[in-house]
């Protein structure tokens, strides 16, 4: 009982001094994000630094201590990224070629889908099973023939034009003096 109070009486100290010191930590980490941002420019980095910290410290833009910690943060993690990004960069390149290539990840992939709904469909019942499964078949039948007919170009090019109704591409014609009365003039936007 005496143990749950002196805990609480210190949670509500803790977060009464953290709130009060929030402002200043907040000016901070908004003076090193400036810095560090706008490291190449030092004029520019100085009005915003001075911009920022008069955000902090009116308290009608920002008016919770809580909040300016938050803004202050967010400019930090701003600023970190500008320093750190040149060592993320090269760190994920070597991460990239550690990793297999995308092949073999869409292979485990599919094959981790496969098990899974291999394993959905055994536990259905006999005629659901059926019904999953000829819907399956039928959809890998229709993206199977899709992928046939638009990755193959000269074999199927007849195949799309008698199935989708495309022509062969034209030479442009000019247009007769009727068409080019009824077509808008783009040169004018008045018209």
């Amino acid at each position: 009982m005496i143990s749950e109070i002196i805990v609480a009486a210190a949670v509500g100290w803790i977060v009464s001094e953290a709130t009060d010191i929030s402002p200043w930590v907040a000016i901070k980490l908004v003076r090193w994000a400036a810095k560090h941002m706008y490291s190449g420019n030092a004029e520019r980095a100085a009005r915003r630094q001075e911009e920022w910290e008069a955000l902090i410290n009116d308290n009608e833009s920002i008016p919770t201590k809580t909040a300016k910690l938050f803004f202050g943060l967010g400019l930090g993690c701003a600023g970190l990224y500008r320093v750190a990004h040149p060592v993320l960069a090269s760190a994920g390149r070597a991460i990239l070629d550690a990793l297999p290539d995308v092949d073999t990840i869409a292979e485990g992939i599919s094959s981790l889908v496969s098990m899974v709904v291999l394993a959905v469909i055994i536990s259905l019942p006999d005629l659901w099973q059926l019904i999953v499964v000829g819907g399956v078949v039928a959809l890998c039948g229709i993206g199977a023939g899709l992928a046939w007919l638009f990755t193959l170009p000269k074999a199927t090019r007849k195949y799309r034009r008698a199935i989708f109704g495309l022509d062969e591409p034209t030479a442009r014609v000019a247009p007769t003096a009727d068409e080019a009365a009824i077509t808008p003039n783009t040169n004018n936007p008045g018209c």
